[in-house]
């Protein structure tokens, strides 16, 4: 796929995750699942951080994939965490005053049990929101106070 089409795709998703948001009635999307955001961004890195709004969409990698992502990522703003990622998206997810966010779950198997990856979860619970429902596929979490 040439650049033009990658980002017409990304820009297309990107369209269609925000359309979600809205008739779900929240404003803002998490995920740290590396299949995920391939499929969202382009990046084809193990470890990132996918923050989107009505108004943003943030791309965070750490110092190891700033390069790779500058040049995979596309309709995405790419931002290189310093420190903890987990501790830059929760800070991210206050600044850009998010209320209702849903985390994409990524499973993995532990003794043929699915369980939910924990470090979504943790950062989205160190930024001041509370599990407010789930299904199969997202968890929804509010800001506590919302």
């Amino acid at each position: 796929m040439d650049a033009e089409s990658h980002r017409m795709e990304a820009e297309s998703r990107l369209t269609r995750l925000r359309a979600m948001l809205e008739a779900r009635g929240c404003d803002g999307y998490f995920s740290d699942a590396a299949p995920q955001n391939q499929y969202l961004t382009g990046f084809r890195g193990s470890t990132s951080i996918v923050l989107v709004t009505q108004r943003e969409a943030v791309f965070l990698c750490d110092s190891r994939y700033t390069e790779q992502a500058q040049s995979q990522v596309a309709a995405y703003e790419v931002q290189e965490a310093e420190g903890s990622m987990t501790k830059a998206a929760g800070e991210l997810l206050r600044r850009l005053g998010v209320r209702y966010v849903v985390l994409h779950r990524p499973l993995f198997a532990v003794d043929g049990i699915a369980r939910c990856a924990p470090r979504a979860a943790r950062a989205i619970r160190a930024a001041g929101f509370r599990r407010l429902m789930s299904d199969a596929d997202i968890v929804l979490y509010t800001r506590s106070g919302a």
